[in-house]
């Protein structure tokens, strides 16, 4: 018979597993384990991504709900009781700042490492035969001239993102963009119904969203498993040729990504009224989220989080505005267009000048933002908007992308998980500035 003491120490050791689970240096070992396996032995690590894909499939099942819930009561608190104009001017004044610079930065750090310059002929040309051989529809030639057809508009494209034509069907499909929408319409309805009534709603709303949020922090546990079998995978799945012959684009891209995201979250630290300790210690568990599960919206249960416990940023504005920036921001879209532009100017060898870095850099500002609502790598299609007006081949450079992306695409994501949360904790009030104006709706309607 076991003694109470052993029992005793067996309930604490327990009881410390869940935190083993979270712990950085679990999470870097697990990581590291991914990589060796997606290295040395690619077929496991192929039949091992169904554990990454059920974890992004349950993500992706909480997302919607918090989104509706945050973005409505948001916009209902901001037309009731609890905002003003001035928000919303900084709201917007920060996030078009956010996007400008990172488009900037990003471009600065293309022409400094200046990739595609320095290629072969040979090089060039292996690309060319890697990529006809990853084509089935068309070849392609790096230097030649492709036959493109027109792309459709931007505006009508972006209408045809945000308006649905079904209030429940972007919550069903995962359309995160119409679904903002409708979370919008749903939230000025109810700053319009009697107050009584609209409180009915609102607190449905919350414990809707209690409920998911309560639903990812016990997905948490299961993260290091999740991210072994994502990590393995994409390891597993990168072509080594195309590698080789774009390393020092990949080497920039990230390098520059990890400046950008760095410098992120010293803007975050300088904005918080906690410890520099637990904010840094919050933000690198937002950060994990973000490159294990490569999707931005996976990470804004704890981005919420974070800038309202860890910043003391006002709770009400965050959980309207970091939804929305998120989705309209792509900062990451925007600074990975930056440098891949500069990329397919030295491949094409096009007189780099400063009128084209100026036009380059307005024009992947609108690539980036038109990729609200896409997902994954259709989003890297956008780009065509820049080499379009560049007249560079977009199918060649799109499909070089993507064979590349998923070492990319994790970067990408935690770029512009935490310049989001930049706009956001910059943009909102911190709890000790909320001074409660006037109803917004009530000076709207006089």
């Amino acid at each position: 018979m076991k003694s109470p003491q052993l029992s005793s120490r067996g309930l604490n050791m327990l009881r410390h597993i869940p935190k083993v689970f979270k712990h950085p240096l679990f999470i870097f070992a697990i990581t590291i384990g991914g990589a060796a396996i997606g290295f040395l032995q690619p077929d496991l690590a192929i039949n091992l991504n169904l554990l990454g894909s059920i974890y992004l499939n349950l993500l992706k099942f909480c997302i919607g709900p918090i989104v509706l819930s945050c973005v409505a009561l948001g916009i209902f608190d901001l037309l009731s009781q609890r905002s003003s104009w001035w928000f919303i001017i900084r709201l917007i004044g920060f996030l078009v700042v956010g996007i400008a610079a990172c488009a900037a930065i990003a471009t600065a750090i293309g022409l400094i490492a200046a990739p595609g310059k320095s290629m072969s002929e040979d090089t060039l040309r292996s690309l060319g035969v890697i990529l006809n051989a990853n084509i089935v529809d068309f070849s392609l030639n790096l230097n030649g001239v492709n036959t493109i057809p027109p792309p459709e508009p931007i505006f009508q494209t972006l209408l045809h993102q945000l308006i649905p034509d079904n209030a429940i069907a972007p919550l069903v499909a995962n359309e995160t963009l119409k679904l903002i929408v409708v979370s919008g319409i749903l939230g000025v309805g109810m700053a319009f119904i009697p107050r009584d009534k609209a409180e009915n709603l609102r607190s449905l709303l919350i414990s809707l969203r209690l409920t998911f949020n309560k639903i990812l922090l016990l997905l948490t546990y299961i993260l290091p498993f999740a991210l072994f079998s994502i990590v393995s995978y994409t390891v597993a799945t990168v072509d080594g040729e195309i590698f080789l012959g774009l390393l020092t684009f990949i080497i920039a891209t990230i390098a520059g990504f990890f400046l950008i995201s760095a410098l992120s979250i010293g803007l975050i630290i300088l904005r918080s009224k906690e410890k520099f300790s637990l904010t840094l210690s919050s933000l690198l568990q937002v950060s994990v989220v973000a490159l294990a599960t490569q999707s931005v919206m996976a990470t804004l249960p704890q981005a919420l989080n974070s800038l309202s416990e860890d910043v003391k940023a006002s709770n009400n504005e965050v959980n309207i505005s970091l939804p929305l920036i998120m989705t309209l921001g792509r900062f990451g879209n925007v600074a990975y267009f930056a440098i891949a532009t500069i990329l397919a100017v030295f491949i094409y060898n096009k007189t780099l000048g400063l009128s084209l870095v100026l036009v380059a850099i307005l024009l992947n500002i609108f690539s980036g933002i038109a990729t609200a609502g896409a997902v994954g790598i259709a989003t890297l299609t956008m780009l065509g908007i820049t080499l379009e007006v560049l007249q560079i081949p977009t199918e060649t450079m799109v499909t070089l992308l993507i064979i590349i992306d998923p070492i990319i695409a994790p970067v990408r994501v935690l770029l512009t998980v935490l310049v989001s949360m930049v706009v956001a904790a910059w943009a909102a009030p911190l709890d000790s500035e909320v001074k409660h104006p006037e109803p917004l709706l009530d000076t709207v309607l006089t």
